[in-house]
């Protein structure tokens, strides 16, 4: 699954809190408020502030039991005094793989959806951790909605690193694709190149995705250390997001890639075709290509 809270909305709710989100989004970019306390380190920011959660508990989307693919390992992964479960997806016929991609799902629960859509950089000789992140698919730990669960993308990329992986990627969709661009932010070890599809989300954004958000949505601390575009200036290495020409936030991206330049930030914002979920494809496949140029 890919799209927000769709487990409190129907469809035509939805994408009634995706034109809001839009407007939201609109005004405060006009306003210039999105860039609030940009020339802060956010991953300083970021450490020294825990989140107040209203809620305690697990992901609130459901999930089922999952057959292991023949050409995934299950593995266990450390994240703070979590075990979290994950899998690895090597390419065949190769000894070694080009580089790991960590992919990061949408919504929030994993599936076999989100299994296939990361298969294109298998098929290109990459590898692909899958890590299943706290409170879903039966995992411990509580459903922070892009906070803890940026801390467990990070030990994935430990995991890989502590087994002798130097060439990583982070890349993900919708939520997902969120949780990579605040890895990008505070990965301090090797890291390729990151990417997002579907995910640059201003801080208002969940002010209007209803009773599924954990914190407090009012809260602006709270919201904005669980986006990307309010810290462009603590982006180090590139980053490419995908935004889809359906997508609602899709005419706000001049207005992104201004407020990149303004401060010399290493990120391309890229257009593909399609809405939120029929971008996905293309964004695979642009993103794929951005790594085959690396040396």
């Amino acid at each position: 699954m890919s799209i927000g809270f769709q487990w409190t909305m129907g469809g035509r709710r939805y994408l009634i809190a995706c034109l809001l989100a839009l407007v939201l989004a609109a005004v405060f970019v006009a306003k210039g408020l999105i860039l609030t306390q940009q020339a802060q380190n956010y991953a300083q920011e970021r450490q020294a502030y825990k989140t107040q959660l209203r809620r305690a508990g697990p992901s609130p989307q459901r999930y089922e039991k999952l057959a292991l693919p023949a050409n995934a390992t299950a593995i266990t992964y450390p994240s703070g005094d979590l075990q979290l479960k994950a899998w690895l997806v090597n390419p065949k016929g190769r000894a070694e793989p080009l580089a790991t991609v960590i992919y990061l799902h949408g919504g929030f629960a994993f599936d076999l959806g989100d299994y296939e859509a990361a298969l294109p950089f298998v098929d290109a000789g990459y590898a692909v951790m899958y890590p299943f992140l706290r409170g879903e698919n039966g995992n411990p730990g509580n459903f922070e909605l892009m906070y803890g669960e940026v801390d467990d993308a990070l030990a994935a990329a430990r995991w890989l690193i502590a087994r002798g992986t130097t060439r990583i990627a982070f890349f993900g969709h919708s939520i997902g694709g969120g949780t990579a661009e605040l890895a990008a932010l505070r990965h301090d070890g090797p890291l390729l190149l990151s990417g997002s599809a579907g995910a640059l989300y201003p801080p208002e954004v969940f002010r209007s995705w209803g009773e599924g958000v954990p914190f407090d949505a009012t809260d602006r601390k709270e919201a904005r250390l669980r986006t990307f575009l309010p810290h462009l200036s603590s982006l180090k290495r590139r980053h490419v997001a995908y935004v889809g020409s359906e997508e609602p936030q899709a005419p706000l991206v001049p207005e992104y890639r201004e407020m990149a330049a303004r401060h010399d930030t290493p990120l391309s914002i890229v257009i593909v075709p399609g809405d939120h979920q029929a971008s996905l494809a293309p964004a695979v496949q642009a993103f794929l290509a951005e790594l085959g140029k690396l040396p």
